[in-house]
């Protein structure tokens, strides 16, 4: 028999087909409750047979994906009970305010920027920056408040 591809099966599937392409026999085997029967069938009705089964598999497959996204859980549940559901208009004024402290940001020089990313967003002590510079606290600190100071006038003229 050729090797078929594994497909997702539904369980009311009653059949399984079966075929060797060389020899140009093409079987379905139907399974009783007691016993398997198996019948010599045409090209033609393997060939639609075959596509019913791909047809099933790929209905099996989105359903799937479906029932993924909308699993109900106590976990699922609790989560989203917990979570402030974000709208649209959120979205949309959160992508804009960060373009905007982008720009702001290309303003800064290269070491302003580096440290203020390392200090804000990598949650690093002045000290730990200063360690990794290979320079003193104090100067960390001033150029994260000059760094500071140019975001907020940048930010004053909009």
């Amino acid at each position: 028999m050729d090797k078929r591809p594994k497909r997702t099966r539904d369980k009311y599937n009653p059949y399984i087909l079966h075929s060797e392409k060389e020899k140009n026999v093409y079987k379905v085997t139907f399974s009783n409750k007691s016993e398997m029967i198996s019948i010599d069938i045409t090209k033609d009705i393997f060939d639609e047979l075959d596509e019913f089964e791909k047809e099933d598999a790929r209905q099996i497959q989105e359903i799937a994906r479906h029932n993924e996204l909308n699993v109900v859980t106590e976990t699922t549940l609790n989560k989203r009970s917990f979570e402030k559901q974000v709208n649209v208009d959120e979205i949309v004024i959160n992508k804009i305010n960060n373009e905007k402290l982008y720009k702001a940001m290309d303003k800064l020089t290269k070491q302003q920027r580096r440290r203020i990313l390392l200090y804000y967003d990598y949650q690093l002590s002045m000290e730990e920056i200063a360690k990794i510079e290979g320079c003193s606290k104090q100067s960390i600190k001033e150029s994260i408040d000059w760094g500071i100071k140019k975001l907020r006038k940048f930010f004053e003229k909009l």
